[in-house]
């Protein structure tokens, strides 16, 4: 695991957002994401948002959890989301979110099932239009898992037509992690652009996901490798590019369980654990 970059102290003391997001004078002083990273035209980003989990708990400031029970939110495998340190826990510089299987199903708000994981997200924390959006990520092995790290609208100005983004989901498989963008149409019917791209022993070890996103193209990078990269996607009418998007979008960890032919089996490793070791974002 690579090491991360830590912010060096301003002698003058700052208000605390703007410690947050911006870097200390001096020479040597790095932001809080770490050295500064050049976009492919010479200039630099500028560090939005960033966390690398090094407390004990997660900075309400920054993220919300999940809960099934408080907004009825279900995933095609039944998982019930939770709010609970056992599921969402932050500890030696990581956020863990953990899948665990009862031995009998149980009542999770609107759902009776077996299953319980965690999932956080920014809403209404951070949201941003277009910029470097990266998460440094140890993914569950084994089928059953669908690990997703993505980004959904801030507020859903085109109803459901405004558009989801998934840096990196995994569904299952040793060494494939896939990047997508999802448009639906009046009808609610899902138009995806996605890839499946090789990462090397993705549940082995850490791994940067990262996604470049600006008015004509959506760019996927694996540990700096291009994945894949989309400037022709077509919204269907009355939408024109490059809606839906060209609004502000939230960050989202979650642990799903998978469906189909990713459901899970009696043989699914549980528990599973997707680890973070940070999220930031430039713009």
């Amino acid at each position: 695991m690579l090491l991360k970059t830590r912010a060096v102290p301003c002698a003058i003391a700052l208000v605390a957002t703007v410690l947050a997001l911006s870097s200390c004078s001096g020479s040597g002083d790095s932001s809080p994401c770490g050295p500064p990273v050049e976009k492919s035209s010479g200039r630099t980003w500028t560090c939005t948002f960033a966390d690398d989990f090094d407390g004990t708990a997660l900075d309400p400031s920054k993220w919300q959890v999940t809960s099934t029970a408080a907004i009825g939110f279900t995933q095609s495998a039944g998982e019930c989301y939770v709010d609970d340190p056992q599921h969402v826990k932050v500890a030696g510089g990581l956020l863990t979110l953990e899948a665990t299987r009862l031995p009998a199903p149980e009542p999770c708000g609107p759902l009776t099932t077996p299953y319980r994981s965690g999932m956080v997200f920014s809403k209404d924390r951070f949201a941003q239009t277009y910029g470097r959006f990266e998460v440094r990520a140890k993914l569950p092995r084994g089928v059953g898992f669908q690990p997703a790290l993505w980004m959904y609208p801030q507020d859903l100005a085109y109803g459901r037509r405004s558009g989801e983004i998934d840096i990196a989901e995994s569904f299952g498989a040793a060494d494939t992690v896939s990047p997508h963008i999802h448009m639906r149409d009046a009808a609610g019917v899902d138009h995806p652009q996605g890839a499946n791209c090789h990462v090397a022993d993705p549940s082995g070890g850490f791994h940067t996901y990262t996604a470049e996103w600006t008015a004509s193209s959506i760019r996927f990078l694996y540990d700096g490798v291009p994945c894949m990269t989309v400037s022709d996607w077509h919204p269907r009418p009355p939408l024109v590019f490059p809606q839906p998007f060209d609004k502000p979008f939230f960050v989202l960890l979650q642990l799903g369980l998978g469906y189909s032919a990713n459901a899970p089996t009696p043989s699914t490793p549980f528990p599973g654990a997707l680890q973070i070791d940070y999220v930031r974002a430039w713009k």
